[in-house]
């Protein structure tokens, strides 16, 4: 009986060790900011029936908290899965509640686009409610957000200028705020969604080495007053050159904004909407450069600031605008029929084709998506085309639709820059289930995920 007793042992105590190792894997380090301003770091057990499950540091006994109690949850140990299989290019969904979707692109239908993620999670997203499709290399991140205020410095006198809220900075009276981003190479590129009213009046100042100051002296300032944009030094009081056709950004109240530096060339261009509007030129360029980057406002008009990223860039700059004074007079000589230059011309594109980096754009159905090419079947045939030479597949913009808002509805940031809101339905195996209408049911692996956002509508 004896030498019975101890294998029966055995096995209970490993089938308790399996158990429990599977409830430790199903957990994850999380901290819960609850809508009262209480903080909470403990590991998150459990996710059901809008309610979630938490273990708090130094407390054997978990607590429970309903949806409507929290802010938010970060995951501060959760990072991108690695994939050495990952492509060089990725598509970016902009979907009409204004989520963000990034992956890889794997398929496409007249009625849904195929995203996988890096944990190779496929979402199949419905069409109708996609706004525009575009195909990006993929690049070195530098930073990514804003995630949360506390990245961000502001100096005693500007403390309440600026907020952070439902992944914005907001800005609604003067004020400066700055970050110390990793060190920077020597071709990168700032961008960001802004949305603005009336007037835009904004300083950017980057490559700075002192954050804290209100003056620093060091790094560029690039300037937007009304329908001009002006670059200088911080330290000088020349400016480096004006741009005066920036009209266009009183006509509208919102749009992607960036700043592309290339130190090898010394050059220094401004993007809205991925047009290029003006190029700068520092024949006196000097090392080293800090890595600092100021938003500054000087007056009450409220400021939107949200997608903001800064990563490599290639150093390969889109030509400037054509500007129709300039050839004026060889258009009336001889040159009457003369094309004009790829930057002029505005893409007449039909729903469904597929738009090039030149310009160009290629007529017929998409037969099948793998290994970074499209086989496109067109009226010549097939032709397979890699994903490299992509700019956007246009796409349908009538009968676009907004998914239904649900009452347990969070806001997902992702390591990938993804930015989607889902219903929150539970938790398994390490994943966050969810739904929406964009792409239907899904789960998430809570290694993507750097942050969720909850009670996003109110209590109701």
């Amino acid at each position: 009986m004896k030498n019975e007793r101890f294998p029966l042992i055995r096995r209970t105590l490993f089938l308790l060790l399996l158990i429990s190792m599977r409830c430790l894997a199903e957990q994850a380090e999380a901290i819960v900011l609850l809508a009262n301003g209480d903080e909470i770091s403990g590991e998150l057990i459990s996710l059901e029936n809008q309610k979630i499950s938490l273990k708090p540091q130094e407390d054997p006994f978990p607590k429970t908290y309903d949806f409507r109690e929290i802010s938010s949850i970060e995951f501060p140990h959760s990072a991108s899965p690695e994939n050495p299989d990952l492509p060089s290019h990725q598509a970016v969904l902009d979907m009409t509640n204004g989520d963000l979707l990034r992956g890889s692109l794997s398929g496409l239908s007249d009625s849904e686009i195929r995203l996988s993620s890096p944990s190779r999670t496929e979402l199949d997203v419905a069409m109708r409610n996609i706004v525009s499709l575009k195909i990006e290399k993929l690049s070195s991140v530098i930073y990514r957000g804003p995630n949360h205020f506390t990245e961000w410095t502001q100096g005693v006198e500007d403390v309440g200028s600026w907020t952070f809220s439902s992944g914005e900075l907001r800005a609604n009276s003067p004020g400066r705020i700055a970050q110390k981003l990793p060190a920077l190479p020597e071709s990168c590129t700032f961008r960001f969604d802004a949305r603005w009213q009336g007037v835009l009046n904004l300083k950017i100042q980057f490559f700075t080495e002192d954050i804290t100051s209100p003056s620093p002296q060091s790094g560029y300032e690039m300037y937007f007053q009304g329908s001009s944009v002006h670059l200088k030094k911080c330290a000088s009081e020349q400016w480096l050159g004006h741009f005066s056709g920036a009209g266009i950004f009183q006509e509208i109240e919102e749009g992607r904004i960036e700043i592309k530096i290339n130190a090898k060339t010394q050059k220094i261009a401004l993007y809205l909407n991925e047009e290029i509007l003006h190029l700068w030129e520092d024949p006196e360029w000097k090392q080293p450069r800090g890595s600092g980057l100021h938003l500054v406002t000087e007056n009450s008009t409220p400021l939107h600031f949200r997608r903001i990223e800064v990563s490599e860039w290639d150093g390969i700059l889109d030509p400037l605008p054509w500007k129709p004074e300039e050839d004026f007079q060889a258009l009336l000589n001889e040159k009457e029929n003369a094309a004009m230059p790829p930057s002029a011309k505005v893409s007449t594109a039909p729903p469904g084709s597929i738009i090039l980096k030149n310009g160009d754009h290629l007529e017929g159905s998409i037969d099948k998506v793998e290994n970074e090419e499209i086989t496109l079947l067109s009226p010549l045939g097939k032709i397979e085309i890699p994903l490299s030479r992509f700019q956007e597949i246009a796409l349908p913009k009538d009968g676009l639709e907004t998914p239904k808002l649900y009452q347990n509805d969070a806001r997902a940031s992702f390591h990938n820059g993804s930015q989607i809101v889902f219903r929150l339905d539970g938790m398994q195996n390490g994943n966050l289930l969810g739904f929406s209408q964009n792409f239907g049911h899904a789960q998430f692996s809570i290694k993507e995920i750097k942050k969720l956002e909850m009670n996003l509508y109110g209590k109701k």
